[in-house]
């Protein structure tokens, strides 16, 4: 029997307006470092009401993984919050991500999970969840490129990479207390070795600054 990643309520605390379709924007941000626990942090917010954003982030259990894992389990992440119907524009600084939302995960799963090469795409068993959860729950999803050249958002992207540090940092200090695993082992939802957190986590540096308004 096939798992499911898409039946269960992942955000027990989350705000009312997500119980309910909606138009919502969001961002993933990555640590941007080239070894180590990878992770990414994304924010959240309502098309509707300004007032309503969510942060979360995804952190790797694995002590050496690449971060573009981080930024396809951060975008589950981001989908897992949605209510049936919903609509969202994504918006990352990692293209590849981009090209695999827009179009290269369903090309990937038409060919069995395999690219054109016959190879299997990376972070395959996360991209599955991806389109489990957005195909189960009839989501629109589009993601928009947003290089570093491009200061589009500027803001945001410099506090969701110190968020992204501060959960790798807080990730690997758990692996070397042991925290790890168990921790994986509570909320394995088929995103391999990766461990999602969602709403609540907010890093301290949010906490002076308050909420981001971003321009669109």
């Amino acid at each position: 029997m096939k798992k499911s990643h898409c039946k269960r309520n992942w955000y027990a605390e989350k705000p009312a307006q997500l119980s309910e379709r909606g138009t919502f924007h969001a961002w993933i941000g990555g640590a941007d470092r080239r070894s180590g626990v990878s992770a990414a942090a994304w924010e959240l917010q309502s098309r509707t009401d300004n007032n309503l954003v969510l942060p979360g982030g995804a952190a790797s259990d694995d002590a050496d993984s690449e971060e573009y894992r981080a930024f396809v389990a951060a975008t589950v992440g981001v989908i897992e919050t949605l209510a049936e119907g919903s609509e969202v524009l994504i918006s990352c600084r990692n293209e590849v991500v981009v090209m695999g939302i827009n179009e290269w995960a369903e090309d990937w799963q038409s060919r069995g999970g395999k690219k054109t090469n016959g190879k299997r795409p990376k972070a395959w068993e996360i991209w599955r969840a991806f389109l489990s959860v957005r195909d189960a729950r009839s989501l629109k999803v589009k993601a928009e490129h947003c290089p570093i050249s491009d200061h589009k958002y500027e803001d945001i992207f410099e506090i969701l990479q110190d968020r992204a540090r501060d959960l790798g940092d807080r990730r690997t200090a758990e692996l070397r207390s042991g925290l790890g695993g168990r921790r994986k082992a509570k909320s394995d939802r088929g995103l391999g070795d990766f461990d999602v957190v969602e709403g609540g986590y907010v890093a301290p540096e949010t906490k002076k600054k308050g909420t981001t308004k971003h321009r669109r």
